[in-house]
C-alpha cells in the first residue's frame, strides 16, 4: 500500500476534528472513504462519527421552542405550529416533520374528549355523592332506572378530533373541551335502561319542558316499571339536572307517585352508565350500509336496535357503577375516564 504523506494525513485528522464526513473528505483530497475511516480509527478514536442522511429542518433548540410552545397551550394544533415556525424561520417545512420533532421530544397524539364543563363547587358535588355512594353494591346500583335524553344524527356523528401532548403537562387537559347539552341534531331519543334490560323509550318532539317530560315518565316510565313488574318503593329512577328535570311540577309528580329519585351531581355523564348504552345504539345505527332517508326512517331503526339490546348489556354497564364512583374518588370530584 503506497504511504501517505504525512501532510495530508494531518490534512484528513484536521478535516475529522471539524466534524466532516469521510465521504467528504475522501472526495476533497483524493483518497479513499476507507482509508480516511482508518486514519480516523487509529489517530481519533474517540471522535464522533457524523450520522448519515439528509441534514435535519429543525434544530434542538427549535425543537425545545416548539416543545414550550405547546406544553404551555400557546399553540394547540400542529397545523398552527407548522404556521408559526414557517413565519419565525422563513423556511418551509411540512407537518409530517413537525410531528417527527414532537414524537422526538416525547409528544404523544390523543383524542380530544368532549366532558361538561366543571367547576370546582361541582367537582365537590360530584365528590360527596361518590363518598355518600362508595359502599354500594352491584345489588344496589340494580336497583336504579337509568334515564337520560340524546341527540341522533341523520348523517352521523361530528367525528373525532385530536391533540398532540406530552403526558403530565398543562396541554394534556385540553383532551377534554366543553360542549353544551343539545347543539340540534335530527333526532331527538328519551329512553331508560333497567337490570332487566332496557326500558321503554321515544322520540321526542319539539322543545322538552316540564310538561313533556311528564307526560314521558306517565307513559314510558310506567310502563317500563309495569312491564318489568317492579314494585313501588323498591326501586330508584335516576335523572340528570336538566331543568325540564328539576322543574317543580315534575317533583310533585315524583312525590305523588311515591318514587323514589337518586339525587344526581351536576355535570356528571360519565357517573350513568347508560351513556355507554347511546353509544351501543349509534355504533348498531352506524353499521347500516347506507344512511337514513329521513327521520321517520331513522326512528325506525332507532326503535329496532333499542329493542334488540340485551339484558347483558344493561347488567355489564350498571355493574360498572362501583368503578365509577372510585374513579371520581380518586379524581377528587374531576373529570374520569367514562
Amino acid at each position: 500500500m503506497k504511504p501517505i504523506p504525512e501532510d495530508k494525513i494531518a490534512d484528513v485528522l484536521a478535516r475529522v476534528d471539524a466534524g466532516e464526513s469521510a465521504t467528504r473528505i475522501a472526495a476533497a483530497l483524493g483518497i479513499s472513504a476507507a482509508t480516511v475511516s482508518r486514519l480516523r480509527k487509529k489517530h481519533r478514536p474517540n471522535a464522533s462519527v457524523p450520522q448519515g442522511g439528509r441534514p435535519t429542518k429543525l434544530s434542538t433548540e427549535t425543537r425545545e421552542a416548539m416543545a414550550k410552545s405547546m406544553d404551555s397551550c400557546e399553540v394547540l394544533r400542529v397545523k398552527d405550529l407548522v404556521r408559526e415556525q414557517n413565519r419565525a424561520t422563513g423556511t418551509r417545512v411540512s407537518p409530517k416533520t413537525v410531528r417527527r420533532a414532537l414524537k422526538i421530544s416525547g409528544f404523544n397524539k390523543y383524542k380530544v374528549v368532549e366532558r361538561p364543563f366543571l367547576l370546582p363547587h361541582q367537582a365537590k358535588k360530584r365528590l360527596e355523592f361518590a363518598m355518600a355512594h362508595k359502599n354500594w353494591t352491584t345489588a344496589d346500583w340494580e336497583r336504579v332506572v337509568w334515564s337520560d335524553e340524546t341527540k341522533i344524527n341523520l348523517q352521523g356523528s361530528d367525528g373525532p378530533r385530536f391533540i398532540y401532548a406530552r403526558p403530565g403537562t398543562k396541554a394534556m387537559k385540553n383532551r377534554i373541551v366543553g360542549v353544551r347539552k343539545f347543539g340540534g341534531g335530527s333526532l331527538m331519543f328519551w329512553g331508560c335502561m333497567t337490570a332487566k334490560g332496557p326500558g321503554y323509550g321515544c322520540q321526542i318532539e319539539g322543545t322538552l319542558n316540564a310538561s313533556r317530560y311528564i307526560e314521558i315518565l306517565q307513559t314510558q316510565l310506567k310502563e317500563t316499571v309495569e312491564f318489568f313488574d317492579f314494585e313501588k318503593g323498591k326501586f330508584i329512577f335516576q335523572q340528570d339536572n336538566a331543568s325540564c328535570h328539576s322543574a317543580q311540577i315534575v317533583k310533585n309528580w315524583f312525590e305523588e307517585n311515591e318514587i323514589e329519585v337518586l339525587e344526581w351531581p351536576a355535570h356528571s355523564p360519565d357517573l350513568n352508565p347508560i351513556e355507554h348504552l347511546w353509544c351501543l345504539l349509534k355504533r348498531r345505527l352506524g353499521e347500516y350500509p347506507t344512511p337514513p332517508s329521513g327521520v321517520l326512517e331513522l326512528w325506525d331503526r332507532v326503535d329496532k336496535e333499542w329493542n334488540k339490546i340485551e339484558v347483558e348489556d344493561c347488567l355489564r354497564l350498571i355493574h360498572s357503577m362501583p368503578n365509577r364512583i372510585r374513579a371520581v374518588i380518586r379524581a377528587k370530584g374531576w373529570h374520569t375516564k367514562y
